[in-house]
């Protein structure tokens, strides 16, 4: 379509203008959707981060809970036994020790 002519001027295309004003109007759409999409995978980006910190945090407490707490046991176990005293030593200390490495290997591997 030609221009058209009103009151002696000329005026452009109605067509062409709205064309140009809807064009303008998605780049700018755009433009902020990928601004708002950039902000939104930093922000998610952040949380995971944190996540991952409380989560390692979290699991290295439980497993000095879980030390601490089998510890404590073969504590009382050694206090409480009667008999036969010779074996005692043997089953609690092994447990110490394998109770040690146990937790020793998982704090490594969540480390």
């Amino acid at each position: 379509m030609a221009a058209a002519k009103t009151n002696g001027t000329t005026t452009a295309n109605p067509i062409e203008e709205a064309t140009k004003k809807v064009t303008e109007l998605n780049e700018a759409a755009t433009q902020k959707l990928a601004a708002f999409a950039e902000q939104a995978t930093q922000t998610l980006t952040e949380y995971t981060e944190q996540a991952k910190v409380t989560q390692k945090e979290q699991t290295l407490a439980a497993i000095d809970s879980y030390e601490q707490a089998v510890l404590a046991l073969v504590d009382t176990y050694e206090k409480t036994a009667i008999e036969p005293k010779v074996e005692l030593p043997d089953i609690a200390g092994a447990t110490r020790e394998i109770t040690t490495a146990y937790t020793a290997a998982a704090r490594q591997f969540v480390s």
